[in-house]
C-alpha cells in the first residue's frame, strides 16, 4: 500500500467516524463543515511531506509537462494534499449517520483489512478500537476518540501502532471539525 493510499484510507477513517456523532449529544448542526486534519507517522507530518514531494516533482518537469500535469490533476479533482476539507451535512446525511454499526462497516470498506468495534458511546464522546492486517500496508491496532464540543465543533484523536512493510509504524491523526454556515453553497452532500 503506498503512503498516499494509506493516507487516504486513514483520512477516510477520520471522516467516517463523524457519522456516529448522531448518537451523541449535542447533534451537529446542518450545513457546511470544515475539517482540519494533521497526520503524523513516526513523528513526521505526512501531509507536509507529500506536498513537498509533489512540489519537487512538479518543479522538475519542463514547463509544458508541468502545465499538462497540473491540468490533468485538476481534471481528476486531485491537487496538493490538504489538511483542510469541506463537507455538507444535510438532513438526509444526518439521518443516515444514526447507525454507528453502519458507520463502522463503512470504515471497514474504506480501510480494507481493518475491523472496527465501538467501545463506548454516550454523552458527547464516541470511542472505538480496531485491528488492521494489510500485508502491503499497515498492520496493527487502532484506537480513537471523538468528542462533540458543541453543535458546531468536534475533535478527534486516532492512534495506530504496528508496522508497515516490516517497519515499525506509529500513526497519530488529530482532526477538528467546525461548522461554517447553514448554506453549503457549491459543496454537495456525500452519498
Amino acid at each position: 500500500m503506498t503512503i498516499r493510499r494509506h493516507l487516504l484510507a486513514t483520512l477516510a477513517l477520520c471522516a467516517c467516524c463523524l457519522p456516529a456523532l448522531a448518537q451523541l449529544s449535542p447533534k451537529p448542526e446542518l450545513g457546511l463543515w470544515e475539517t482540519r486534519t494533521k497526520m503524523t507517522v513516526n513523528g513526521r507530518d505526512m501531509l507536509a511531506d507529500m506536498r513537498t514531494a509533489q512540489e519537487a516533482m512538479m518543479k522538475s518537469l519542463p514547463p509544458e509537462q508541468r502545465a499538462q500535469m497540473a491540468e490533468a490533476m485538476k481534471a481528476q479533482g486531485a491537487g496538493a494534499p490538504s489538511e483542510t476539507d469541506q463537507e455538507c451535512l444535510d438532513a438526509k446525511s444526518l439521518a443516515d449517520w444514526a447507525d454507528p454499526k453502519a458507520r463502522l462497516r463503512e470504515m471497514e470498506k474504506d480501510a480494507p483489512g481493518c475491523k472496527f468495534d465501538q467501545t463506548a458511546a454516550g454523552g458527547a464522546t464516541l470511542q472505538f478500537k480496531g485491528r488492521c492486517t494489510d500485508p502491503e500496508g499497515f498492520t496493527g491496532d487502532v484506537t480513537g476518540t471523538m468528542t462533540m464540543k458543541g453543535p458546531r465543533e468536534w475533535t478527534a484523536l486516532y492512534t495506530g501502532k504496528g508496522q508497515s512493510q516490516g517497519r515499525p509504524m506509529d500513526m497519530r491523526v488529530e482532526t477538528r471539525g467546525r461548522w461554517l454556515a447553514a448554506s453549503c453553497g457549491a459543496v454537495k452532500p456525500q452519498r
